[in-house]
């Protein structure tokens, strides 16, 4: 689809990026075409699967996870399956990819405090080799303005 995707089409992910509530209405007053043009375009951008779904952005201090943290999992092979397996039943766990270079498998994390930190990589350190680093501030995630 990637090579499919026209200038208007790649508008309209980008408005969709910064404001995923936008009406069909006003993502085609910023695109130039017509309201039920720019729905249809959208629904065969779904249907591709360029947009896989639509979210909100959290402030997880405010929830009660203030700590972001990334671990790096040095975990090749049947480890790294095990080490999936513990992302996906730990809800603390936002992300989860496997990577080339430092470790195999990066985790991104948001936690309460120190301590539930210290549970988390315990419980991958019986996985696999964990490194830990913690976030001291963020200037932007994914979805936010820059």
């Amino acid at each position: 689809m990637e090579s499919s995707l026209d200038e208007i089409d790649r508008k309209l992910v980008a408005a969709l990026e910064a404001d995923s509530r936008a009406s069909f209405r006003t993502l085609a007053k910023r695109v130039g075409l017509s309201t039920p043009a720019t729905a249809e375009r959208v629904r065969r951008l779904e249907r591709a699967g360029v947009l896989k779904g639509y979210g909100v952005r959290v402030d997880r201090a405010a929830l009660g996870r203030p700590i972001t943290a990334f671990l790096a999992l040095d975990c090749p092979g049947e480890r790294a399956a095990a080490a999936l397996s513990a992302a996906r039943q730990s809800p603390e766990v936002l992300e989860y990819h496997r990577v080339a270079g430092g470790g195999s498998v990066l985790l991104k994390a948001a936690l309460g405090d120190l301590a539930a930190l210290d549970r988390l990589a315990e419980r991958f350190r019986l996985i696999a080799p964990t490194t830990v680093t913690i976030v001291l501030s963020t200037a932007f995630e994914a979805g936010d303005p820059r």
